[in-house]
């Protein structure tokens, strides 16, 4: 399955979303669990995981998307297979309220 240019909504554990962006903040002096991250697929490294321009990231259950933290011409990040929980494929543009991914418990 080719992804490049596809939309992707996945979601990823504390660990593995402070292992991508580096430290994060915590909401309202709780630890977050799970990160929500949206954004365009640019491409695949074969082994290692998807080259993603991130969109917006919020924390599960979906509080405020930090949108302003990404903007277009920032560069795609490596997500590592490893660090992705689970993930949705668009070819269309979503957003994060509505596909929101419930916290497994």
């Amino acid at each position: 399955m080719d992804l490049a240019g596809k939309y992707i909504g996945l979601w990823m554990t504390a660990e593995a979303e402070r292992f991508t962006f580096g430290e994060s903040p915590k909401d309202e002096g709780l630890p977050i669990q799970m990160w929500l991250v949206t954004g365009r697929i640019r491409g695949e490294t074969p082994g290692a995981g998807l080259w993603i321009e991130v969109e917006s990231k919020a924390s599960v259950p979906v509080s405020a998307p930090s949108e302003a933290d990404f903007k277009p011409g920032d560069g795609a990040i490596l997500f590592r297979w490893a660090a992705i929980s689970g993930a949705v494929v668009f070819d269309e543009k979503h957003e994060l309220r509505e596909f929101g991914f419930r916290q497994r418990q």
